[in-house]
């Protein structure tokens, strides 16, 4: 349970940071925008404390992070109240940074507090439950709770005197109704439970200061989402609910932050592991080689952004219907290699991301840290094969390709597998790239051969089948058995979130077969991109099962079944097609359980 609570807050997190960077990259000198932001920040911190606390795993290490929780909860008055007269001008305030002035207070507050706390005047001790921690404090805390619940009602008081708009501007007052609801009621009923658990249930743990785990990330999300909804319904901020610069701006700022972090964090690993010392000298280098990097960084992930939100906008918009078919061109455009190659580097960064980011995340569960290594490699060597049912089609260059592509792979697995750390990561690295384009270009030559599409469903179904047979049955259950050494070559090792080690996760039959339908679904003009998001819905479902059950899934019968759902509508059959369907499938299932008795007698 632990890994799924820690999961929780972080999306919350995610959630909070992409809504606060959307609002404010809207009008970032309107004070109403960035104190928005200033609420969103004051919820991530919350759930972030929340989530290093739970991590610490014990009342020493959990500690500090409840004292740093502190900082939020002082500064949340304060900023609801900024937020609030900012929104309905109920106090005039110029110039605006006369604003910043009402938090001074709280922050001299919160560093007063810290002092005392570590000079041991104030002394704190923190015990473990089940649910949660139970603070001890050498001073009467329980007296704290009546002021903080004051000064944070009248936080709220700005939006109380928006009553008075109720006939002059009916419509902005139910929009200030509205928001003030999806902060105050919240924050109310979180307030309600912990009254009732510190005043009516904290005999059994000596009159401390129960805070339960859960309730302050269920009462950010719940206020999360219902601020967004207001903003949707009431469009405030004069936000288009259109993807537009502002959510390409934000998304942009959140994820160049993380690279920055990952690549610096990478390089910092790799000069101390070079030269064997711990110097702070090579954080300094790793940070001025990453300042060089900003800019074309921000180029990619600008490109990157971009066609995430122009494949989205379009997703209704079938892959045929564009202005010219892939199969039709003869010769690749600049616009071509200018996406693969952006293909490869998403996939080259997820890749080296999961393998140095052993500092940043030292702690998580193998089945959170499976989840994410599993679902982050998988999803950008979809985008891969994805980009590469765009390239014009050659049937002796693909197969050319493939055939290197293959033995390329073949050589790096060989020559690297047990060698050192950085060889055999490099070596993975090279041969996943080869075995991921290998397996686009032959799954598209196999796409091209089916010429009816009433053959489509026999080929889901008795594919899930063969699949279903070979995991638990055939050929891919011996081969896990023995720990055949066959296996390193036919799966996909992926790099470990955390510790960096290369684990196989998925057979590369499962992105050939993926291939195959969305080359289809261009064949016959069925939504390709659709069958896109289909096959990466069904990598999560696969890997969720296996995270559940801890036995190997197979992962085509998911595939199947969301091509045939995604395009539905244009998979019609007629009876004869589905008496050879049944035909198909029987023979298909006798063969397999003859190759199962054969197999049987043989190994008796």
């Amino acid at each position: 349970m632990k890994d799924l609570y820690i999961l929780a807050p972080l999306l919350i997190v995610i959630l909070s940071a992409g809504l606060g960077f959307f609002v404010y990259e809207r009008d970032t000198k309107n004070p109403r925008n960035y104190f928005f932001l200033a609420l969103m920040c004051v919820y991530i911190l919350i759930n972030l404390f929340e989530i290093k606390a739970v991590m610490a795993g014990g009342a020493a290490g959990a500690k500090s992070y409840l004292i740093a929780q502190a900082l939020p909860f002082l500064f949340l008055p304060p900023v609801v109240f900024c937020f609030g007269n900012a929104y309905n001008n109920f106090i005039r305030i110029e110039p605006e940074w006369l604003y910043w002035l009402i938090n001074l207070p709280f922050f001299i507050v919160f560093l007063v507090l810290a002092r005392l706390i570590e000079n041991a005047s104030l002394k704190l001790s923190v015990g473990v439950f089940d649910g949660g921690f139970a603070v001890h404090a050498g001073f009467p805390a329980d007296y704290l709770v009546p002021f903080y619940a004051l000064a944070a009602g009248f936080s709220l008081w700005p939006f109380v005197k928006g009553y008075r708009l109720r006939s002059a501007d009916p419509a902005f007052y139910g929009e200030t109704v509205s928001v003030f609801y999806s902060i105050a009621v919240p924050a109310a009923v979180a307030f309600g439970f912990m009254t009732y658990l510190n005043f009516f249930h904290d005999a059994s743990y000596g009159g401390a200061f129960i805070y339960p785990l859960g309730v302050f990330p269920a009462t950010t999300f719940l206020s999360v989402v219902l601020l967004a909804m207001s903003i949707v319904r009431h469009k405030s901020f004069n936000i288009s609910i259109m993807f537009n610069n502002a959510l390409i701006y934000s998304a942009l700022a959140i994820i160049i932050s993380g690279v920055y972090v990952v690549i610096q964090n990478f390089l910092e690993s790799f000069f101390q592991s070079i030269f064997k010392s711990s110097a702070e000298i090579y954080g300094i280098i790793s940070a001025l080689i990453v300042a060089f990097l900003f800019e074309p960084l921000n180029r990619k992930l600008n490109d990157f952004i971009n066609n995430i939100i122009d494949f989205f906008k379009s997703i209704n918009k079938p892959i045929g219907a564009e202005n010219e078919a892939p199969e039709a061109r003869a010769h690749f455009s600049s616009a071509d290699l200018k996406s693969l190659e952006l293909a490869y580097l998403v996939f080259i960064f997820c890749f080296t991301a999961l393998l140095f980011t052993a500092k940043l995340a030292p702690d998580l569960s193998p089945r959170t840290v499976y989840m994410i290594s599993a679902m982050t490699l998988s999803l950008s060597a979809l985008y891969i094969l994805y980009r590469i049912l765009h390239l014009p089609f050659n049937m002796i260059a693909y197969a050319a390709l493939s055939i290197f592509f293959i033995f390329t792979h073949i050589l790096f697995v060989s020559l690297t597998l047990g060698a050192g750390f950085y060889f055999e990561a490099s070596g993975a690295l090279v041969s996943l790239l080869c075995l991921i384009s290998a397996a686009g270009l032959i799954g598209r030559i196999i796409a091209v051969r089916i010429d009816e599409i009433a053959f489509l469903i026999p080929l889901c179904l008795v594919a899930a089948f063969a699949d279903i047979w070979s995991v638990f049955y055939g050929v891919t259950s011996e081969l896990v058995t023995k720990k055949s050494a066959a296996l390193d070559f036919l799966l996909l090792r992926y790099p470990t979130l955390g510790s960096g080690h290369l684990k196989q996760y998925i057979g590369i039959s499962d992105f050939l077969f993926a291939t195959i339908l969305m080359g289809c679904a261009m064949n016959f003009k069925l939504n390709a991109k659709k069958t896109y998001v289909g096959v990466a819905v069904s990598f999560l479902l696969t890997f969720t099962t296996v995270v559940i059950t801890y036995k190997g899934i197979p992962a085509i019968p998911f595939i199947s079944l969301a091509f045939i759902i995604v395009n539905a509508p244009r998979l019609r059959i007629n009876y004869e097609d589905i008496k050879t369907m049944f035909i198909v499938i029987f023979g298909a299932g006798a063969v397999f359980y003859m190759i199962s008795i054969l197999r049987r007698i043989i190994s008796n």
